[in-house]
Parts: structure tokens; sequence; C-alpha cells
């Protein structure tokens, strides 16, 4: 079983983020957080950012109410990072698109999406089920530039001292 704390992403080591999307306070505090790597084809990293930042924008002025990051690893391979969180696990299986306020610009969504599509060369989803009473509460706050994340694997007999020893 993997523990993670609130504010940690996976295994990057240094992260830096490249962009994000809206910006708008979750009134529930979110259970999941889904961590989607890529790597991204040598010769076609102009194009993922430029791709990216288009989706973002399209995002943005649609006034969507779902918010999400994108981080950059300074360490280890080259590899982004697109963090979400989720307050119910349905919320996983809809697609941007399925939001009321896309639905509008759900042909150009998936355009965008195709064009970022075409630039990864690989790519994995990590689910995290966060401990928030291992955690430090979420601010308001914009995140930092910069995070460190430490990922701790704990064996499944030593799971209630390791969660006792975090609390302490």
């Amino acid at each position: 079983m993997m523990i993670s704390t609130y504010r940690s992403s996976a295994a990057l080591g240094l992260l830096m983020v490249i962009g994000g999307g809206t910006a708008v306070a979750q009134s529930e505090q979110p259970k999941v957080r889904s961590v989607i790597f890529s790597t991204i084809k040598p010769d076609r990293i102009g194009d993922y950012l430029s791709a990216t930042r288009d989706f973002t924008e399209a995002v943005k002025k649609a006034g969507s109410e779902r918010s999400y990051s994108t981080w950059l690893s300074l360490s280890g391979p080259r590899e982004y990072a697109l963090v979400r969180y989720h307050t119910k696990w349905s919320e996983l299986d809809s697609l941007p698109a399925a939001e009321p306020a896309l639905k509008g610009i759900a042909g150009q969504l998936s355009a965008l999406n195709a064009r970022i599509n075409a630039t990864i060369e690989s790519s994995r989803r990590v689910m995290y089920v966060l401990e928030h009473d291992l955690s430090l509460p979420l601010s308001d706050a914009p995140p930092q530039p910069i995070a460190q994340v430490l990922r701790t694997w704990v064996r499944p007999d030593q799971l209630e001292a390791y969660r006792a020893l975090v609390k302490s």
C-alpha cells in the first residue's frame, strides 16, 4: 500500500510548474489524486508545449470549474506530469468535454487532445488515495514553482506503525 501525503506528487525528484488549469477552490477536500506522467518525443517538445497552452487557454476561456497543474521533472528522465484532484471516483470516468461549461468547445478540445497525443512517446497514470489525517491542509494560495517529492512504500504489516509515526 502506498501512503501519499497531500502535497507530494510522485517520484519525480524536483518538479517545476509549467502551466495550469483553472484556479477554482474546491468545496470538498479531494479524495484522489491522478497523475499522468508523459515522456514527449524529443523533436516534438515545442509542439507539446504549444498544444497544452492552447488547451489550457480554451478551458479557461470556456469557464471550466476543474483545476489541474502540469509539472516538469528537473531530475531523472525528462517527464511532464499532469496532476488532477478528484472528490469522487466517478470524476475519473468523465472526459473534460463532458463538463457543462465545455460542451460548446468539445470539438476544439478533441482536436487539441489529438495534437497533444501526437507528441507523446509514452505515458503512465498513477492514482493516489489521499490520507487527509496525515497531511497538511490544502491552502488557497497558488502552488509554489518548485516541489520536492518524497515517495514512501510501507509494508502492509507496518502500515499502522507508519501512520502513528507520521501523526506524531
